[in-house]
């Protein structure tokens, strides 16, 4: 995708918002202006933001899909919109959202059907599989939960498509009596040229919440939350302990819709343990939650354990003395 600007219609909020990108003829996205969105590094994470929508169809407008916010042209100058007015223009939106997730409901059953994540486990060969190891997750976990290798990803950068070897992730979903549920997404750890960043997901699906241990049912254990699926594999994989929960968000600023679900579900003490970088991200979503607490890391989770020598045990140890901040 390439970055471009909102029309002149929606001029006024040029300069409030940034990411912009033309999705069809008459729709664009980009940050919120209320509620903002800036957090991400998203040439790493996914293209660009799509968290306010700007429609020129019909009654131009923009919403922000996280806030609810509406933005009319002139608004800003005092041009006003009548009460009844403004929640039509929000049931049509809405509709649009809802079908936006059956769509996005369409894709995920077709990727379930055909399952490529398991022959993409199946074909590695012993030098991929390796690739895994060095990075800290052995062989049994790896098979656990069906890490691969996919000779060609098609992605998507800058208005170009490139055609990139990846290892996969697939994002598995909660066991369902005792079995495999299918995956809720796949996350793409791309290889080479870093330009065109190294992280994608499957098109039309939405982030979610990476389940360690995807056969336990959330909320009956403490839990620890890293920033990425890798590094909570990796500490998985190291720290003999089936009495903390471990699970991955997919970066430092989620969805609001993620935070909620965690702070909802979990309630026996909630370490957040982001990366050294996020610590503030750590506390504020700490604050969020029923006995929250941030950890401080010293390096990322996962080099701590490779490259640094640390053992799972020892920082278990460093988890369990994060800040209590609720």
């Amino acid at each position: 995708m390439r970055e471009s600007i909102l029309p002149p219609i929606f001029g006024e909020y040029q300069n409030q918002v940034k990411f912009v990108v033309q999705r069809t003829d008459d729709e664009y996205s980009s940050t919120c202006p209320s509620c903002g969105d800036m957090g991400h590094n998203w040439d790493n994470q996914r293209d660009f933001p799509d968290r306010c929508r700007w429609f020129l169809k019909g009654n131009p407008c923009g919403w922000c899909r996280i806030c609810n916010n509406l933005f009319w042209p002139g608004k800003k100058e005092g041009a006003r919109i009548s009460r009844s007015q403004i929640q039509e223009w929000r049931v049509e939106l809405e509709r649009k959202q809802e079908q936006a997730i059956q769509k996005s409901l369409k894709s995920l059953k077709i990727l379930n059907d055909q399952h490529p994540w398991v022959l993409w486990h199946q074909q590695m060969t012993a030098e991929q599989a390796s690739y895994w190891s060095e990075e800290g997750i052995p062989r049994d976990w790896q098979n656990y939960w069906l890490l691969g290798y996919l000779a060609e990803k098609m992605v998507m950068h800058n208005g170009q498509s490139y055609r990139v070897p990846a290892y996969t992730i697939p994002n598995q979903a909660l066991y369902s009596e005792g079995h495999r549920n299918g995956v809720l997404n796949i996350h793409y750890r791309l290889v080479g040229d870093i330009d065109i960043g190294r992280y994608r997901y499957e098109k039309g699906l939405r982030q979610n919440i990476f389940y360690t241990r995807p056969d336990w049912t959330p909320g009956e254990r403490p839990v620890a939350i890293f920033e990425g699926a890798k590094k909570a594999m990796v500490v998985r994989a190291r720290t003999n302990n089936d009495r903390l929960d471990i699970i991955s968000i997919p970066s430092k600023t989620p969805p609001a819709s993620l935070l909620e679900e965690i702070s909802k579900t979990y309630r026996h003490g909630v370490y957040w343990c982001l990366d050294p970088d996020a610590y503030d991200n750590s506390r504020e979503f700490a604050s969020k939650c029923e006995h929250g607490r941030a950890v401080r890391l010293l390096y990322k989770a996962d080099d701590w354990i490779v490259k640094h020598g640390i053992t799972g045990g020892q920082l278990v140890d460093i988890i369990k003395k994060g800040e209590l901040i609720t």
